[in-house]
């Protein structure tokens, strides 16, 4: 065991070394990221006497990631240790083995964020580390390492809510144009961060491999849920239907990028009947997301076309990059039509509590990346006169540096900050606080949009068809035949003549 942690810690230390020269070509290609290794003298070269220094740790799932964010300057260094290769052979992420990743990372990334940003534990203000929600044995990693450097270092320390950081994120100044802001309260319309490029309130998409919602963000800690996922995410979709399909899995970006690479090369119109997600939703139609009912419909396809315990051959080939092509057709209107509704319901929220249209949709989470997916999402954006906003590609997937500025957010409105904890790990008896399943905000309004959006059909409903119905209901009463929603064959327990 002992040899193969070393191994493991060879191979990630060569992992943050590449890494660090990708930052390189990423920080071209994104002018003003501040995420360049070997320049810190120039990111350090407008350091202010008011300027405060957070850092970030992010251990939710399958990344361990870490980052140093100014209040004022925006991103000065970040490192991330991926573990998709890892989990790649096991079909997705296994728990245990996440974590013992997590625990063999920890101390190397957060070590290489320090030394890229070209600042000392000491120099920090504050540490700011995702409780949730997530897979608890990995948070635990993440949130053990930050309390052991708030109690070292005697450092503020400031819990994040996972999805609000993805959300946040897309408000860090990407560009020498004032810096990030400096205090101020956030409320009255005043805005603690002046540069951000997404303003209160917007609207945020959040499509990843674990969560699936659409929010009216009103300000940092507040936020309206528009819309949940029911069942798989959509990024989990993607990554089933890789699955299915036999395709690699193991390059980066995962199952989602490798499905959305074969689809390309096939008919997304060759197999009409796969289904786009809750269209014929009975009830009250709402901003909510299904996509398991459309990968259990590409599997049913599959075995149709290919015969059960088929093998991937250059002969079926063209079958199976069709179904990609069509579960991508499919799940991307499925999100196209949600949001678009969602653009809706938070127009007439912010109208109902008196607070101004939103102007911004915020685009985030892995998913995000899919070019499909974002091509869709403009044009909802153009259809509802709003601008997208959308982080670069590599802060769609989990990282450090959305959990740090998540944490500058928080410093600068003093909110949810928390004092130097007193011990560097829990007490007898005490437990990290660690929040595996954690709401990002209210539903109540989504469901009484639902509700008031199906009295107005209910209401718009000719009076003719109305009583059509009642005539077809006597009818089935008269003849003894109950009316079964479902069409399910039963039969009555009993004599119901009493």
């Amino acid at each position: 065991r002992t040899m193969a942690m070393s191994s493991l810690r060879l191979r990630l230390a060569l992992n943050l070394k590449l890494r660090s020269v990708a930052a390189v070509s990423f920080a071209r290609r994104w002018p003003g990221t501040r995420c360049t290794a070997g320049h810190a003298d120039e990111r350090h070269a407008t350091s202010s006497a008011n300027e405060q220094l957070i850092l970030g740790i992010e251990s939710s799932c399958d990344e361990t990631g870490a980052a140093v964010v100014s209040t004022t300057r925006g991103l000065l260094g970040e490192a991330l240790a991926s573990q998709t290769e890892s989990h790649a052979k096991h079909g997705g992420v296994v728990p245990d083995l996440a974590r013992d990743l997590h625990v063999a990372a920890m101390d190397d990334v957060v070590a290489e964020a320090l030394r890229d940003a070209n600042v000392s534990p000491e120099q920090l203000t504050a540490v700011a580390v995702t409780i949730g929600p997530g897979l608890s044995l990995c948070l635990k990693v993440g949130v053990a390492k930050a309390t052991k450097l708030a109690h070292q270092y005697q450092l503020s320390f400031i819990p994040v809510h996972h999805m609000e950081a993805h959300a946040l994120v897309a408000r860090m100044p990407l560009h020498d144009d004032g810096g990030g802001g400096g205090g101020g309260g956030g409320g009255g319309g005043e805005d603690a961060v002046p540069s951000a490029r997404a303003r209160f309130p917007f609207i945020c998409v959040l499509a990843s491999g674990g969560h699936n919602l659409v929010t009216l963000c009103r300000g940092v800690g507040s936020h309206t849920i528009l819309g949940l996922c029911l069942d798989d995410a959509m990024g989990e979709a993607f990554e089933k239907t890789a699955r299915l399909l036999h395709l690699d899995a193991s390059g980066p970006g995962g199952g989602g990028a490798a499905l959305e690479k074969f689809a390309t090369l096939g008919n997304p119109k060759a197999f009409p009947n796969l289904p786009v997600p809750l269209r014929n939703q009975r009830g009250p139609k709402t901003c909510d997301f299904s996509f398991a009912g459309l990968k259990t419909s590409v599997r049913m396809a599959l075995e149709k076309e290919l015969g059960e315990g088929w093998a991937p051959s250059d002969e079926n080939a063209s079958v199976r990059a069709d179904l990609a092509a069509g579960f991508q057709r499919c799940a991307v209107k499925h999100l196209e039509e949600r949001t678009d509704r969602a653009c809706e319901w938070a127009k007439s929220l912010c109208k109902r509590d008196g607070l101004p249209a939103p102007r911004q949709l915020v685009l985030a989470g892995g998913v995000a990346a899919n070019s499909s997916v974002r091509a869709s999402i403009e044009r909802i954006c153009g259809a509802n006169d709003l601008e997208l906003v959308a982080p670069p590609p590599r802060w769609c997937t989990d990282n450090g540096v959305m959990v740090a500025w998540c944490g500058a957010e928080r410093l600068l409105r003093d909110d949810g900050v928390l004092a130097p904890p007193e011990t560097a790990e829990p007490l007898e008896g005490e437990k990290y606080d660690l929040r595996a399943r954690w709401p990002l905000g209210d539903d109540a309004p989504r469901r009484e949009l639902a509700e008031e959006a199906a009295r107005a059909r209910k209401a718009m409903t000719p009076s003719s068809h109305k009583r059509g119905n009642a005539r077809a209901a006597a009818a089935r009463m008269a003849k003894g035949t109950p009316y079964d929603r479902r069409k399910r064959v039963h039969a009555p327990l009993g004599d119901e003549s009493s």
